[in-house]
């Protein structure tokens, strides 16, 4: 299967939201803990210096963070996040905003966000009559654009 690509557009705290809520719906959350797919290029900001940034998660939110490398030769590690569901939801927030800050998506002004999306996530991602989609609009303030003219390609 191939991909499509994924916009957000909006002010800079509506997008993190959208972000987060995005690879919720991808990446599932189950009752094992909040799971995270993230990209290689990432998990040394999340893991920080000598596991500094991730301490500093775990104590601020009161979750715990496990990063599965296992699948790094793939371009990317799988976080687990566990605990109470509002610590969860804090570590989460925390870890998206820690990501988005370092990728140039800070501050209170138009901030876009493109990214590829594997097809096989698309169906989940908009929901049925698009109302998945809709909701996460409509709870962030952001706008969502799904281009799927490369769902073919690899």
């Amino acid at each position: 299967l191939g991909y499509s690509i994924l916009t957000i557009n909006g002010e800079a705290a509506a997008v993190r939201r959208a972000r987060a809520l995005v690879r919720a719906k991808i990446n599932g959350d189950g009752t094992d803990g909040e799971k995270m797919k993230l990209d290689q290029s990432v998990v040394r900001l999340v893991i920080g210096p000598g596991g500094e940034t991730c301490r500093a998660i775990e104590k601020q939110s009161g979750a715990r963070l496990f990063i599965n490398q296992q699948t790094k030769e793939s371009g990317y590690s799988m976080l687990t996040i566990t605990g109470e569901d509002d610590a969860v939801r804090q570590a989460k927030k925390l870890v998206v905003t820690k990501i988005a800050d370092a990728t140039g998506i800070t501050g209170d002004s138009e901030a876009d966000l493109t990214c590829r999306v594997d097809q096989r996530y698309i169906a989940n991602l908009i929901g049925k009559r698009g109302e998945t989609l809709k909701s996460v609009q409509d709870e962030t303030g952001a706008k969502i654009n799904i281009d799927q003219s490369t769902q073919e390609q690899g």
